[in-house]
């Protein structure tokens, strides 16, 4: 291979490497010890069913009875992405009982893909414009925060592999219609440009089963990789109306055989997802719905490739084409209550995803406001060029009368991902490789005029232009990324971080990152309540249900193997599961919150300190958070102040009082007690009361019935004091008076035969005439037994 041919495949591999370095920058926080921390909550799921392939490989399991605890529910995620996952972990050798293994060969498989996703970048860049834009989008895409951000080191989600599909899919779709590139420069008024139509012909039947394989593959990956095959739709509907007859019959052919293929992939899936207890019409999971999308959508263009062959005008063929349209969408609109699901996820308006912080608007602040600081950060400075790029294209397009159909495409890709990227932030990882192409297009563009303007007409400019015009472009995409890259000047060590990490040199930098990461904290956390929760569970039984927040879902079944009430599937799976928790949170009657958790079986009972999460489960149910909470900025922060009815909820009792009974003045200077929760006890201390990633775990116990006997009407005060596992002095206090016939009946939910837990204390019995101490045995707790005493 010649020299020059080489320097582009060792460019695009040295982007490849880049990428990876970029996106494993927090391995401190990941490979930590022997443990391997995972990013987010979702990579936790995905790992657990990692974890039950591999014990019963190829298998995939499709329902789960540990999440919506104890109904169990239908797995949200699409089989791929977990099924190649643990298939590497078995060609690699690994099983089920080398888990840490597999978490850390599945916390590398991320920055790989992302890193990867300059190749399908580059190939579509080239396609449409030439391989110096090909070059320049793919260091864009490598370089994009948000796509490093959902392709760094340990978060093993799906996300990163869909969009690496969705750009393959749509450099395959060009490449399956022979799209070239077209004019980069206009060469003038009154002059025709060298336009790229879509060429007419049949095509090669490789490239056609190339994208029909990537599309099948993606709907495998992502239930809603109809999204993206919709925005695909929109582009090849574009060039179908700018083309000539014989691109519109090659166009038509394509789209038949990747929605038909696609149709016939999801379908056996379906049937099985249905079989274990899906929704034979879901939104949620692969099911008969999108079965019925892709197979109409396979039928609507057979038949524009049947009137395309016929030669009919385009404006009697776009008549016929949608009216056939409107038959088959009242087929589909029959399942509409699936569909409104769709629409309130695009749109976050249903309970669940207005909790979901990536969610939000990209252009909404945490305050409400307009945020243009985080859409810097987030996606480069080149997000606000979008919209010029935007119309400026199409301005380019217009003049050459749409003829150019790489163009046309990335046109409509880019400002569908643009539009709902502007509704929801989590769309910038996949709108990134669009941005790439769209930017990079310009960019060249604008290098090619400067050469033209600076080094004459000749074919191919003097070297010092070159570099020159060059320059230009590196110096504005310094600019565009300097709010991300900034970090990475003031810790430059976040480069070697991962060899760092795997050989366990961690710098004070790297382990004062682990003590102020709130995910570290919540897996070490969560590691010392599964070792509890297992060792007091007889070895044939389930080791009790938690009830907990629904972030904490997916970390306690794969970290604490604990069945949960809410995961971050949150309403999705169906059931009352994201209603039972934050009813059971904001619960201030004890027997009320009990009852919830008999109805769902849970032993356990895992809060973490996170008020946001609260926050917005109430604005989700129709509440203003404020009649809950006061938020407060200050130089240093936020202050939160709770109101009456937080600091009655079993949240406030849970997380700030310790279970306690506890005095609260209030404003008329009249006292009110909260009391003392009767039947939990912590198992799991935290060393924090107010920061994100300090978990409590509280055990739900029968607890021992203290028979009191005395002097009628006098007031007995029970403390028990111990030191907890995270070091804190620990009290909980109750009062009681004896009623008239001189008896109180009291639970303690402590045993002084507890060492493990630091609970080995006697109870203390406090009257105005004496005070002494009880033991209180471990059986008497958990049995529920009465035990009697005198405060006197």
């Amino acid at each position: 291979m010649p020299r020059r041919g080489l320097a582009i495949p060792i460019v695009l591999v040295l982007l490849c490497v880049l990428g990876f370095v970029l996106r494993t920058g927090n391995a401190a926080t990941v490979f930590v010890g022997d443990a391997v921390v995972l990013a987010e909550n979702d990579p936790y799921y995905h790992l657990r069913r990692v974890v039950l392939i591999l014990a019963d490989w190829p298998h995939v399991p499709l329902f789960d009875p540990w999440i919506d605890y104890p109904h169990g529910a239908p797995i949200v995620f699409a089989p791929l992405f977990d099924f190649a996952l643990a298939t590497l972990a078995r060609l690699a050798g690994l099983g089920v009982d080398d888990v840490t293994a597999v978490e850390r060969m599945a916390a590398l498989l991320p920055p790989l893909l992302g890193a990867l996703t300059c190749l399908p970048v580059y190939a579509l860049a080239t396609r449409i414009a030439s391989r110096r834009a090909g070059l320049l989008a793919a260091l864009v895409v490598t370089l994009v925060p948000a796509h490093v951000w959902y392709s760094r080191l340990g978060f093993v989600d799906h996300h990163v592999a869909v969009t690496l599909l969705a750009a393959w899919l749509t450099a395959a779709v060009l490449r399956a219609l022979d799209v070239r590139p077209g004019a980069r420069v206009a060469a003038g008024p009154g002059r025709a440009c060298d336009t790229a139509r879509v060429a007419a012909g049949p095509g090669r039947a490789c490239d056609t089963a190339l994208a029909a394989a990537v599309a099948a593959a993606g709907l495998l990956t992502w239930n809603g990789f109809l999204l993206p095959l919709a925005i695909l739709d929109l582009g090849l509907a574009a060039l179908f109306a700018a083309s000539d007859a014989g691109g519109r019959l090659r166009i038509a052919r394509l789209a038949t055989v990747v929605h038909l293929f696609g149709a016939l992939a999801v379908l056996p899936v379906a049937v099985a997802t249905v079989r274990a207890g899906g929704a034979p019409v879901s939104s949620v999971t692969l099911s008969y719905l999108h079965v019925a999308v892709l197979g109409v959508a396979a039928v609507l263009c057979f038949l524009a490739g049947r009137v395309a062959a016929r030669g009919w005008p385009l404006g009697r063929m776009l008549l016929v084409l949608g009216m056939l349209a409107v038959a088959g969408g009242a087929l589909v609109w029959s399942q509409r209550a699936a569909l409104e699901r769709v629409l309130e996820w695009t749109l976050a308006s249903d309970a669940f995803m207005s909790a979901v912080q990536e969610s939000v608007p990209i252009l909404r602040g945490a305050d409400g406001g307009l945020d243009w600081r985080g859409p810097q950060v987030w996606m480069s400075r080149l997000f606000f060029a979008v919209p010029l790029l935007l119309v400026l294209l199409l301005a380019r397009l217009a003049r050459e009368r749409f003829a150019d159909a790489g163009r046309l495409f990335v046109l409509v890709r880019a400002s569908a991902l643009f539009i709902l990227t502007l509704r929801q932030r989590r769309f910038g990882e996949s709108f990134a490789p669009a941005l790439a192409v769209l930017a990079a297009d310009f960019l060249d563009d604008a290098v090619r005029r400067l050469e033209l303007r600076f080094g004459g007409a000749s074919a191919s400019a003097p070297g010092a232009v070159r570099a020159g015009a060059l320059a230009v472009v590196a110096v504005v995409l310094v600019l565009a990324f300097a709010p991300y890259y900034r970090g990475y000047l003031a810790h430059p060590d976040r480069l070697t971080a991962l060899p760092r990490a795997l050989a366990g040199a961690f710098t004070p930098g790297d382990l004062a990152a682990q003590r102020d990461s709130s995910d570290v904290r919540l897996h070490r956390a969560l590691a010392g309540f599964a070792a509890l929760a297992h060792a007091t569970t007889p070895d044939d039984a389930e080791p009790g249900g938690a009830m907990n927040p629904w972030p904490l879902g997916h970390k306690l079944l794969h970290v604490a193997r604990v069945p949960v009430t809410v995961t971050p599937f949150g309403s999705y799976v169906g059931g009352s599961s994201f209603e039972d928790w934050i009813d059971f949170f904001l619960a201030s009657d004890e027997a009320r919150a009990l009852a919830l958790l008999d109805a769902r079986r849970s032993r356990w009972v895992v809060v973490d300190n996170d008020l946001g999460t609260i926050g917005a489960a109430l604005v989700g149910r129709g509440e203003n958070p404020r009649d809950w909470y006061g938020k407060a900025p200050t130089p240093d922060g936020v202050i939160y102040t709770f109101e009456p009815p937080l600091l009655r909820s079993l949240y406030a009792r849970l997380t700030r009082f310790g279970g306690s009974e506890v005095p609260l003045e209030r404003p008329d200077g009249t006292t009110e007690v909260i009391p003392a929760l009767d039947h939990l006890r912590l198992v799991v201390d935290s060393a924090s009361d107010d920061q994100i990633g300090h978990v409590k775990v509280w055990e739900r116990v029968p607890g021992a019935t203290l028979v009191l006997r005395g002097a009628p009407g006098a007031e007995v005060r029970l403390r028990y004091a111990w030191r907890s596992d995270a070091g804190r002095a620990r009290t909980y206090e109750k009062t009681v008076r004896l009623d008239a016939s001189g008896e109180a009946r009291v639970v303690l939910p402590y045993s002084s035969e507890r060492p493990d837990l630091g609970q080995s204390s006697a109870w203390r019995i406090e009257s105005d005439r004496a005070t002494r101490e009880i033991r209180v045995a471990e059986q008497d707790v958990l049995g529920g037994r009465e035990i009697h005493a005198s405060p006197d």
